[in-house]
């Protein structure tokens, strides 16, 4: 946390943004997790669905000292013209940056900082890049910073400016969550009594007279997982560049199998969607092939230190697995796919011909055909089969699956930016056939294709 004062003012940069997004009143919501995380001061209007939350002091004390604070991304969210997107840095009189990121007209959790270096301010800022996607956003500051494109002029006195009593922070007010305590043990008493009565008298004609709204359900569900991270294919270059920069041999023991995973395993074409964490998951496979010295110890001595507590032996294989996480690709919000999806002739016309292609090449390397792809299934599907969805996009999903030479795997680059890696694995042979790569490359995705949209049927009311 660091508290900037301009112009007989302290605007605080640091705070915790927080979604208020459980059953009850916002003021209550933001007290209860105020007072669970021991925050001396919080920032909340009574009525807005998020938060902020000041770091509990070490000393325990409220580091206002008698004086007004302000919080800092408040008032920025202020500035008249603002875009829905927006990411602020301020340089400090000590050399360091404060930072203030806008997502949706909000204070986006993550981004307010104070005391940044500028190799921080740089990861910053690409990983706001990455979270506002296609939409964009606009560079807000007085930084001069060689990898910044272009920059709206904004100061500390102007952000002082804009610093009115709505950004206040306030010590957080136990009242509204004592109310809501009593009003909710007064709601659950009456609810006992009445329950049962309001349940057979209502309930029927309620479900007969509020039906569900397919379409509604549909535009809540994409809300939920339009920020969902997903790999697009072209960017293989750098899980690619990442199994070439592993060393073949540790002590004895020589790679055989690289294997990642960029998606959550319960999710599948055949099934329903799950959202993926956006961690990769990678096992690599080490053989004892150098028979005559290589033990377990000799793998363990060899291997990189943070690898020691991520491996184990396989007795049945004989094997030294390890498991790790590594920073390998760069996930793309899934919007983005579907902000640029092709629809079914761009799958079955122009993505079918490039998996063609790369079942011929699989074949004339002698890996056998293995380019295939599955029955398009739809993306997000209501629970329950509420209905069918009318007057918005939809989109499909569909499975793809090749298995090349390691260095044609380079068609990834060409296929469309509405096709995803959910795995790729290599496999390395210890005696590969004269003139073949001893390399084979095991990739997995889906393609992501819009429906055409179904017209609303026309309503006509009863005379």
């Amino acid at each position: 946390m660091k508290i900037l004062e301009k112009n007989g003012k302290k605007l605080v940069f640091g705070l915790e943004w927080r979604l208020l997004v459980k059953s009850g009143s916002p003021a209550s919501l933001a007290t209860q997790y105020a007072l669970t995380a021991k925050a001396p001061l919080m920032w909340h209007d009574g009525k807005s669905a998020f938060a902020g939350f000041m770091p509990p002091a070490n000393d325990g004390r409220t580091p206002s000292n008698g004086t007004h604070l302000y919080a800092a991304a408040v008032a920025f969210r202020r500035l008249p013209g603002l875009p829905a997107n927006a990411l602020l840095v301020l340089k400090t009189a000590d050399n360091s940056f404060a930072m203030v990121g806008i997502t949706g007209g909000r204070p986006r959790r993550g981004f307010d900082h104070g005391g940044l270096t500028t190799d921080e301010v740089r990861q910053y800022y690409d990983q706001f890049g990455n979270l506002c996607g296609d939409e964009g956003f606009a560079f807000v500051g007085d930084t001069d910073l060689p990898f910044i494109e272009r920059t709206t002029p904004f100061t500390l006195d102007e952000l002082a400016t804009l610093a009115d009593p709505s950004c206040l922070l306030k010590t957080p007010n136990r009242t509204p969550l004592y109310k809501a305590l009593i009003y909710g043990a007064v709601f659950c008493v009456i609810g006992a009594v009445l329950g049962p009565w309001w349940w057979h008298t209502f309930h029927k004609g309620s479900q007969a007279q509020q039906p569900v709204d397919p379409t509604q359900q549909y535009r809540r569900l994409l809300a939920a997982h339009e920020n969902d991270p997903v790999v697009p294919a072209n960017d293989y270059a750098n899980w690619y560049a990442w199994v070439r920069s592993l060393s073949p041999i540790y002590g004895g023991w020589t790679l055989q199998n690289a294997e990642c995973s960029f998606h959550n395993k319960q999710s599948g074409p055949t099934t329903s969607y799950v959202p993926w964490d956006g961690r990769a998951q990678c096992v690599l496979t080490y053989k004892r092939t150098e028979r005559a010295f290589a033990t377990n110890e000799t793998f363990m001595r060899e291997i990189p230190t943070d690898w020691r507590n991520a491996s184990f032996y396989n007795v049945n294989r004989d094997s030294m697995q390890v498991s790790l996480q590594p920073n390998l690709l760069r996930p793309t919000p899934l919007r983005a796919l579907l902000n640029v999806s092709g629809d079914a002739t761009d799958r079955d016309v122009h993505f079918i011909s490039q998996l063609q292609q790369a079942d011929a090449l699989a074949a004339s390397a002698g890996t056998g055909r293995n380019a295939r792809i599955g029955s398009p299934a739809p993306l997000l599907t209501i629970p329950g089969g509420a209905g069918a969805v009318c007057g918005v996009p939809t989109w499909s999903r569909a499975g793809w699956h090749i298995t090349t030479p390691l260095h044609y795997v380079e068609l990834l680059s060409q296929f469309p930016p509405y096709t995803t890696i959910t795995s790729a694995a290599v496999t390395i042979s210890q005696s590969p056939n004269a003139n073949e790569t001893p390399f084979t490359a095991d990739v997995t995705g889906e393609v992501i294709t819009r429906n055409a949209i179904v017209a609303c049927p026309t309503r006509r009311d009863a005379p």
